[in-house]
């Protein structure tokens, strides 16, 4: 008796100095039975204290608190159902009419619809209101709570959600119809693409880009955003849709739940009532199947599985398919198998049918068959209602499928292979047929699923617990968006700052989406200076091709955003991205909100950016973003020389810029890293002071333009350059890069002319633009004599007619004096043309041993080494290139994401 006592003190019920007050009462209630003490203990509470009552169920003692008076309950919090409701034609609607009575337990509900029509015994139970009365009225509701699955039926919804988030109920988790049907019946033009992008990014746009005639677009994608990424909680009914949720929307935080699909427990069905309103003979056994016929039902297996097993046909057997026939070549093809075989009058289409009938073949029928193939996070509610009226159920063990008790269905495997799953479902068909009792056991297991795990009561009790805890969650992240969208927005930063620009910043605040994108992390890759001006130089063919790549090839776990510099801010370029896809433009270029984890990267060198953007460089960064940059050399610093006279000091000003941003400095080849990080250490007066680390990676080389790009094509004016090269006599050498003194162009054409007074037939085909101090040189080539019979020069070469330049020659002449890598040796490789280098570690590093190597000071020690190169030509002695290992552009850029993504920074 001492733990009632105490119970009863801790709930504020009886002072502490009650046993002295009531010790007979007490000591007489230890020796009442239960019922009794049910009833003692709520007359004594009844007396001592009026505002609470103590209920007791077995030995569990649960205390709550009641109005004074008992009459004026208090009244219960307001919810918004937003849901399609009957008489519309969906699952969905059946679903949430079932659940309403029982959640107007918790809540009082109203209705917010957007149908002509709502069924009468809704509209007398509840108040229902249209989408624009919600709206007007929405902040008045304690509650919002939406069922949202893949039809045009929800249309309506996804504007309602992006301004009022609420719960979501996501009964299919593939929502790619209902954003399909969005689109194409005008509600919001766009809405497909803008969509796919903000889920998932462009390789969505790509995929949807490719698809074939007959497609509607690509389907493979969820495209669920308008629905989760508001969401202050998501419902799914199964842990498969759950997993869904976790592999394809990673780092999403709102909160989700584990609710199963409801169904309320009929009286066992009185089956001759049924067969006799279906007028469907007694002694048939009937198998049905019940739901929409399509392939992902299987529909075609289960129909020959049928046709094709005679031990049924012996049963006098029928198969029903109870819903709506396929109405493209899918249901053409099944009527014909129907039609053509002997046996296909035992089996029978309904077509859409009503309720009423849909229960009355629930009630006729003696087994279900439920198959699922590609599944996208749905679950059947045709499996629990065939469970429910006592059906023994066959299925397979597909998506949600699986996590049935085996002791509730018949299940079988999930295979994908129909010639494997053919002969299981034969053998289940026939044992469930002849076998009474194994039906019998799975009538009874199943409807005491539904009793239990299924009761709309309980399941209603755990739509309260969501509902409540939801809430708090929706605000929250509402807010942190929105905070989010202020803080990386350029121009309200600038109207915030305007005391004076009131007006404006009011229209912007209420223009600002604080919808967020899809929350991968982010790769977000510095374009600036191609956007600017694609000078076509190597570092800019090498940012472009690795561009090209991440867009379509995102590394596993994150979202590639191409971003560019606007003057005040970092945008997305997501034109200049669009046109390098050859994909519709998602939407116009935005200011980049910075996310902590998301993570800057820039194969460029653009010293001017950084002196533009360095504060806001250094914002993103105190926001969580990291810095990464790569180094193509520092040659300016150790040939200075060859450089114009600011370029030294313009490359150290970038470099210790860069030091002191980066977390990482990834370089073009390991000679690189080797000189970088002797300039570090040069700069290491602190050994505390930040120090990035240094990788490196090489570069590649597939040269084939992508296939949409008008590139691939030579152009008439460079047919027309091409004639006089193709009646030249001899191998072609090639050089390939911008003219310029490093590069040794002079030193080459000397030799050259050398060699030609000699009588040796070399011809040189210069590919780059002019670049400084080499005005003379320029007007040397113009003018000189071999003009176009043996000299040649392409100042604007194409992707194209560089690619068929390599095709033309015999051997690339890499003269430089310094490099941070040397490409066109990998792209000489790539065409199996030979490589003559001059020695420096880089070009050994690159080719090893699959090039001819040369020092030279002077034009005669070249022109000796061009002259025996050429005797070795002759004789079919050049060192050849083939089986040269190099990179393709898509495993440079794996490398080079490889190198930024395996960083990780001290906790």
């Amino acid at each position: 008796m001492v733990a009632w006592h105490r119970f009863l003190i801790n709930q504020g019920i009886a002072p502490a100095n009650c046993h002295t007050v009531l010790p007979d009462t007490i000591e007489a209630l230890a020796q009442l039975d239960d019922a009794l003490l049910h009833t003692a203990i709520k007359q004594m509470i009844s007396a001592l204290a009026p505002t609470r009552v103590i209920d007791i169920v077995g030995y569990t003692v649960r205390s709550c608190e009641f109005p004074e008076p008992v009459t004026n309950a208090p009244a219960l919090p307001t919810l918004a159902f937003v849901s399609p409701l009957p008489p519309e034609p969906t699952g969905i609607a059946s679903y949430s009419a079932e659940l309403l009575p029982y959640l107007a337990k918790h809540f009082a509900v109203t209705l917010v619809v957007d149908q002509p029509e709502v069924d009468d015994e809704l509209t007398r139970e509840f108040s229902c209101i249209d989408p624009d009365t919600f709206s007007q009225h929405a902040t008045e509701y304690d509650y919002t709570l939406y069922q949202i699955g893949n039809s045009l039926h929800h249309a309506y919804q996804f504007a309602l959600l992006q301004q009022h988030p609420g719960l979501v109920v996501l009964h299919d988790y593939f929502l790619f119809d209902a954003v399909w049907w969005l689109q194409e019946s005008g509600l919001k033009p766009g809405a497909l693409c803008e969509q796919l992008y903000r889920d998932h990014g462009y390789p969505a746009l790509v995929a949807q880009n490719n698809v074939t005639a007959g497609e509607r677009g690509a389907e493979q994608y969820p495209v669920n955003g308008l629905a989760v990424s508001p969401a202050g909680g998501v419902v799914y009914h199964s842990e498969y849709g759950r997993s869904l949720a976790r592999d394809w929307q990673r780092g999403i935080q709102a909160p989700t739940y584990l609710i199963p699909h409801l169904r309320q427990l009929p009286p066992w069905p009185d089956k001759s009532a049924a067969r006799k309103a279906l007028k469907v003979d007694a002694e048939s056994f009937i198998i049905a199947s019940f739901g929409g016929i399509n392939s992902k039902k299987l529909t075609h297996l289960l129909v020959n599985t049928f046709l094709h097993t005679p031990a049924l046909a012996d049963r006098a057997a029928r198969l029903v398919l109870v819903g709506a026939q396929h109405a493209g070549e899918y249901g053409h093809e099944l009527e014909r198998t129907i039609q053509q075989h002997p046996h296909g009058h035992r089996v029978t289409i309904t077509g859409y049918t009503s309720r009423e009938t849909y229960c009355h073949w629930l009630a006729a029928a003696d087994m279900a068959v439920q198959l699922r193939t590609q599944s996208r996070g749905e679950t059947s509610g045709a499996i629990f209602d065939a469970m429910a009226h006592g059906l023994p159920v066959i299925a397979n063990a597909h998506g949600s499928n699986a996590e049935l008790p085996e002791r509730c269905v018949c299940l079988l495997p999930d295979s994908p292979v129909l010639d494997v799953l053919k002969p299981l479902l034969q053998d289940a068909l026939v044992t469930l047929a002849n076998d009474t009792a194994e039906r019998s056991e799975l009538s009874r297991a199943g409807r005491d699923y539904v009793a239990t795990t299924l009761s709309p009561v309980a399941i209603a009790e755990q739509y309260r617990n969501a509902i409540h805890e939801s809430r708090q969650q929706a605000s929250r992240y509402r807010y942190e968006r929105y905070l989010d969208a202020l803080a990386g927005h350029s121009a309200l930063r600038q109207a915030m700052q305007d005391k004076n620009d009131a007006q404006r910043l009011t229209r912007l605040l209420s223009e600002l989406d604080t919808t967020p994108e899809e929350t991968s992390p982010r790769l977000l890759f510095d374009i600036s200076t191609i956007a600017w001006e694609d000078l076509k130089t190597g570092i800019e063919r090498v940012t472009r091709r690795v561009a090209d790549h991440l867009l379509r090839n995102p590394p596993d776990g994150w979202r590639v955003e191409l971003i560019r510099w606007g003057g005040d801010d970092f945008y997305l370029a997501r034109g200049f991205a669009s046109q390098q896809l050859g994909v519709r433009c998602p939407g116009p270029d935005v200011p980049v909100e910075a996310r902590a984890g998301d993570r800057y990267v820039s194969l460029e060198w653009a010293p001017p950016l950084l002196r533009q953007a360095g504060s806001v460089m250094q914002r993103m960064r105190a926001c969580g973003v990291q810095f990464y940059f790569t180094v193509h050399d520092l040659l300016p610093l150790s040939l200075p020389g060859c450089f114009p006279e600011h370029i030294p000091g313009t490359m150290q000003q970038w470099f210790t810029a860069v030091r002191e941003l980066a977390d990482g400095l990834v370089c073009v080849s390991r000679e690189t890293a080797f000189a970088v990080e002797a300039e570090l250490s040069r700069g290491d007066v602190d050994a505390r002071k930040h120090r990035p680390w240094v990788k490196h990676f090489h570069l590649g080389a597939d040269f084939q333009p992508p296939a949409h790009s008008a590139r691939n094509e030579l152009s008439k004016a460079e047919k027309k350059w091409l004639q006089p090269l193709d009646r030249v006599q001899g191998p072609v050498l090639l050089m390939v890069g911008t003219i310029e003194p490093r590069k040794g162009h002079a030193q080459v054409l000397a030799a050259l002319e050398q060699c030609w007074a000699k009588g040796v037939p070399l011809n040189l085909v210069i590919v780059g633009k002019q670049g400084w101090d080499v005005a003379t040189l320029i007007e040397q080539i113009k003018c000189h004599p071999m003009r176009l019979k043996r000299l040649f020069w392409a100042k604007g070469a194409s992707d194209a007619l560089l690619n068929t330049l390599y095709q033309r020659s015999d051997a690339l002449v890499a003269a430089s004096l310094g490099e941070g890598f040397g490409l066109p040796l990998i792209e000489a490789a790539h065409h199996g043309i030979a490589i003559l280098a001059r020695d420096l570690p880089v070009f050994r590093e690159v080719a090893g041993s699959h090039a001819r190597y040369f020092n030279a000071d002077t034009p005669q020690e070249l022109c000796a080494v061009l002259t025996d190169w050429f005797a070795d030509w002759q004789r079919g002695q050049v060192t050849a290139s083939t089986g040269m290992p190099y990179l393709s552009w898509q495993q440079s850029a794996e490398e080079w994401s490889a190198a930024i993504l395996s960083d990780q920074l001290p906790e």
